[in-house]
């Protein structure tokens, strides 16, 4: 019996031996999968971080895209009434001759205008002299003196805008005292 006692202890050793690798390796394997799935866990949440801010920003452009639509068709429909207004109380004309003004505000001179519209009134330049000064004083309560901060005009100096509303229609910043 003591030679199989002996090959029956190391049959057992062997066992718990092979046991104990095996435990091993599938351990090492868990560890090897644990992290796999870890670092892809890692990779999807910053992707999905990623689209969230894509997904923002485009929510964002949509909305400054819609807002400066919206204003510029106010703008325009707005640019429409007092152009409408004031060419529709005024005098049909037939020539076709251009006038020039020049206004010259706050020393400075700006550049000369051309309007040539059948239709267009011919004001006298006092009278565009004083829209003018409306429109630079409407600017500069609005705090986009000198220079105008939002579209359409963005950049441009509130002289030159209010020289060519006014000429335009003498209405354009309200009737003229």
């Amino acid at each position: 019996m003591s030679l199989f006692d002996g090959i029956r202890t190391k049959m057992g050793e062997a066992n718990e031996a092979l046991a104990e690798a095996k435990k091993s390796w599938h351990d090492a394997t868990l560890t090897q999968r644990e992290t796999e799935v870890t670092e892809r866990e890692e990779r999807l949440v910053e992707q999905r971080r990623a689209l969230e801010l894509e997904l923002q920003n485009l929510k964002s452009g949509r909305l400054k895209r819609g807002i400066r639509n919206g204003l510029v068709t106010i703008s325009s429909a707005l640019a429409a009434f007092f152009l409408g207004t004031a060419v529709g109380n005024q005098p049909a004309s037939h020539n076709n001759t251009s006038q020039h003004f020049t206004a010259d505000t706050a020393g400075k001179s700006a550049s000369s205008q051309s309007v040539s519209d059948s239709t267009a009134p011919r004001s006298a330049p006092e009278t565009v002299a004083a829209c003018t000064a409306k429109g630079v004083a409407y600017f500069k309560e609005v705090g986009s003196y000198p220079v105008l901060h939002s579209p359409p005009d963005r950049g441009r100096a509130a002289e030159d805008v209010a020289f060519e509303r006014c000429n335009r229609s003498l209405l354009a910043f309200g009737p003229v005292d």
